[in-house]
């Protein structure tokens, strides 16, 4: 049997299989630890905050896993900018109401002392057990360290969510 890729109407989600050979389009079972599919979100704008707990950065994706043993490989990327002077910008990933990362410092933390670097580079790798087979929603988060204002994507780039589900 020949593996196959299959795309949906919209060209953002993909399903890995094999063929069962009858020329239908039928599928049989994945094969453990393959990729079952591919979800991406995008996110063009900015997201600027002083809130001190954590608040959606506007960038979140939906995935249905096939089978409640299912592990999500998420893949978060994009710009951050704190503020040097007073606050660092804080980032996590929530799941239904659950902060993925370490309490209340996230997955990581980034500033800049000297107040000269307009932006750096940010990601988030991360694999998540939902123990479901329900749509499960993933959203950036972020927040500040202290006072002042920080910001997820300053210069307004394209930045990317992605989850893919593996079998177990």
């Amino acid at each position: 049997a020949a593996g196959l890729f299959n795309y949906n109407s919209n060209g953002t989600a993909l399903r890995v299989g094999v063929s069962t050979g009858t020329g239908t389009g039928a599928w049989a079972s994945p094969i453990i630890g393959t990729v079952a599919q591919i979800v991406q979100a995008t996110l063009d704008t900015s997201s600027a905050t002083t809130s001190t707990t954590f608040i959606s950065a506007g960038l979140s994706a939906s995935i249905t896993p096939t089978n409640i043993g299912s592990k999500v490989f998420i893949w978060v990327s994009g710009a951050v900018k704190g503020n040097g002077a007073t606050a660092d910008i804080v980032y996590t990933l929530d799941r239904g109401g659950t902060n993925l990362g370490n309490g209340t410092a996230g997955f990581g933390r980034s500033t800049d002392a000297n107040l000269v670097t307009p932006e750096v580079p940010c990601s988030i790798i991360y694999i998540d057990g939902p123990a479901a087979t329900s749509a499960t929603t993933y959203t950036l988060q972020i927040k500040a360290s202290a006072a002042g204002t920080v910001t997820w994507n300053p210069s307004a780039a394209r930045t990317t969510m992605i989850l893919a589900e593996v079998m177990p």
